[in-house]
């Protein structure tokens, strides 16, 4: 696996458990990109948005049309961020990381 696709990788589960963190499993595109900033996740605007339209093509993530619209955790994607579900292209979650990424699960 080359560094690129690592970076996309973790970039995806990243995504997943904001996401999951969000009281209501969804979150603007840019409150996105600020949350993922704000939490020492470096990434421009051109390439979030094609990772999050990797999650929805991957059936992840659901968003709408348009420039500041929702994406919304779908109930895969909360199962990865959980670390209940696989999928290749997401980083697997490693042992105990579950747990610090579960905000609603205790």
């Amino acid at each position: 696996m080359n560094f690129k696709q690592r970076l996309s990788e973790d970039l995806r589960l990243a995504v997943l458990h904001t996401l999951h963190a969000a009281p209501t499993y969804q979150m603007a595109l840019p409150m996105l990109h600020d949350v993922l900033r704000a939490n020492g996740t470096r990434i421009g605007e051109a390439e979030l948005r094609a990772e999050v339209d990797w999650l929805r093509n991957a059936g992840l993530v659901l968003q709408l049309p348009g420039a500041n619209a929702n994406v919304s955790l779908l109930q895969a994607g909360l199962d990865v961020s959980r670390g209940d579900a696989q999928v290749e292209g997401v980083r697997r979650l490693r042992p105990g990381e579950a747990q610090r990424h579960a905000p609603r699960d205790a």
